[in-house]
């Protein structure tokens, strides 16, 4: 199911280079975003409709219920907001195919950001809208659930984050700076 999340905040955005957890991992690209229970409502439901339409397409007169994954794509945060995560895998160059290629990433004047040429990244606290998929799942030692499948950002406001440099001996953090815009998007724009 194709979708448009609500606007929100920006956390952990691996939009450029997947995020790697383990030596020799392929890696995601990634993205959370945070907003308001209130509008973070019309997603859950969503995803709850996915999940109910898949039971219905599982279930078995004789087993019943499938097992549910006891995990979702959304968590409550300490301040009461949710937070929605989102990731798309990546996958290394091989024989038959290119390696995938980074997030689509567009900033407040509608332009497409250049990834090979450029040297910040999407930081937290920037306010964006994520466009992507409600995807469904079975694992049989998890059970049936749904992800949230990272598809293209629109960047409504922008904090960028640049790496510290080599010179800093690792106690850099990287320097923010602001650009701001209150253009909004629809699914369409995907």
């Amino acid at each position: 199911v194709k979708i448009a999340s609500p606007v929100g905040e920006a956390m952990w955005a691996s939009l450029k280079e997947p995020k790697k957890w383990q030596p020799g991992d392929s890696g995601n690209y990634q993205m959370s975003i945070i907003v308001s229970k209130e509008e973070a409502e019309d997603l859950i439901g969503q995803c709850t409709a996915v999940i109910e339409k898949m039971v219905d397409i599982m279930q078995d007169d004789e087993t019943g219920r499938p097992k549910m994954s006891p995990h979702d794509p959304w968590k409550e945060t300490e301040d009461g907001k949710i937070e929605f995560r989102f990731k798309k895998p990546h996958f290394e160059a091989n024989d038959k195919y290119p390696a995938s290629k980074p997030v689509p990433t567009y900033l407040p004047d509608g332009s497409k950001v250049d990834w090979e040429s450029t040297e910040w990244a999407v930081g937290n606290g920037s306010t964006v809208q994520i466009g992507g998929f409600i995807r469904p799942y079975y694992v049989g030692t998890l059970g049936l659930g749904v992800s949230l499948r990272l598809a293209a950002v629109k960047v409504i406001e922008l904090k960028k984050f640049v790496a510290g440099n080599s010179d800093d001996f690792g106690f850099g953090n990287g320097d923010s700076s602001e650009s701001s815009s209150s253009e909004e998007f629809s699914s369409a724009d995907f």
